[in-house]
C-alpha cells in the first residue's frame, strides 16, 4: 500500500509468465492498485499466454481493454475500473524466463547455458539469491 501512495508513476514490468501467475500472489487483486503493468510477451506464445490471461480479467471485471487501443501486442487495458493501466509489448528477449533460471539453477546448479553473463553469476553466488547455494557448492567442487 504504502509503494502505490508514495510514488503514483509506479510501473512494474513482468513477463507473461507472471502475468498468467498473478492470480496466486498474495492480496491479488489489490496488487493491481499498486501501480501500471508493462507486460513483456516473448516469443513463440507470449502474446498468446498473455490474451489468454487478459480474457479471464475481462470476463471477471478485473480489466477492460481500452477501445481503440492498437492491435493486441499493443494493447492497453484499464485495470479494476480504476486508474491504472496495463500494456502488452514484444520484446527480442530470449524466450527464456526468470522462473526458467530460478528452476534451472535450483535443480542443476548452474543457470541455462548463454542465459547470464558472468558477472551476474558471481553476483547471484555473492548475495545467496535464486538459490544459488547450490552454484555455490558446485564451483568449490570445482
Amino acid at each position: 500500500e504504502e509503494l502505490g501512495r508514495e510514488n503514483q508513476q509506479l510501473a512494474f514490468v513482468i513477463g507473461t509468465d507472471q502475468l498468467a501467475q498473478m492470480p496466486n500472489w498474495y492480496r491479488f487483486p489489490e496488487v493491481l492498485d499498486l501501480g501500471h503493468w508493462i507486460v513483456l510477451t516473448r516469443q513463440p506464445n507470449g502474446l498468446e499466454t498473455a490474451m489468454h490471461t487478459l480474457r479471464e480479467w475481462e470476463a471477471s471485471g478485473l480489466a477492460q481493454r481500452i477501445p481503440g487501443s492498437p492491435d493486441a501486442l499493443h494493447g492497453v487495458w484499464q485495470l479494476r475500473q480504476g486508474k491504472r493501466y496495463l500494456r502488452l509489448t514484444g520484446t527480442g528477449a530470449p524466450a527464456l524466463s526468470s522462473t526458467t533460471i530460478r528452476e534451472t539453477i535450483a535443480r542443476t546448479g548452474t543457470p541455462p547455458v548463454g542465459s547470464l553473463l558472468p558477472e551476474i553469476t558471481t553476483y547471484l553466488m555473492q548475495k545467496r539469491l535464486y538459490g544459488s547455494n547450490a552454484l555455490k557448492e558446485k564451483a568449490h567442487e570445482r
